[in-house]
């Protein structure tokens, strides 16, 4: 997978910040510019929050009332891809018909800590599609199955 966005929100001196990668001369390598104060090390403190849970409630939200959220977006490569289709395939019992309809635009992993003396983080990933597929399914038994359409008469 290749990492496409990293977005930082409430974190320090941080309100929100979308920080997009890009190739350069075939090379994904990355500096930080700025003038002394403007946000550097609290960037590369909010990436290090998925690894730690050094965080002090007020002191290091940009608002006491928001969580602090750090979301990674990768593009899967086409490997990851085919290895999550088998994966829904399998363990998930997806039909082909579905699995066949599936566009994945990106995968995000979000850390969040809730502003509170007690901050908590929480975890998540969650799966970006190109298209909105699953309107016509619902779950039976964690299986996704294709919707009955109701009979008029």
């Amino acid at each position: 997978m290749k990492l496409e966005k990293i977005t930082i929100e409430n974190y320090k001196s941080i309100d929100k910040v979308e920080f997009i990668t890009s190739e350069i001369n075939n090379s994904f390598t990355y500096s930080l510019l700025g003038i002394n104060e403007s946000g550097k090390s609290s960037f590369l403190k909010a990436i290090s929050l998925f690894d730690n849970e050094d965080i002090s409630y007020p002191q290091d939200f940009f608002s006491d009332s928001k969580p602090v959220k750090v979301i990674l977006d990768y593009i899967p490569s086409k490997d990851t891809l085919i290895e999550l289709k088998k994966k829904l395939s399998t363990l998930h019992k997806f039909e082909k018909e579905i699995l066949n309809k599936i566009n994945i635009k990106s995968i995000q992993i979000i850390t969040e800590f809730e502003p509170s003396e007690t901050t908590t983080k929480t975890f998540k990933e969650n799966i970006v599609f190109e298209t909105e597929i699953f309107s016509d399914y619902t779950l039976k038994e964690k299986i996704p199955t294709k919707k009955e359409k109701k009979k008029t008469s």
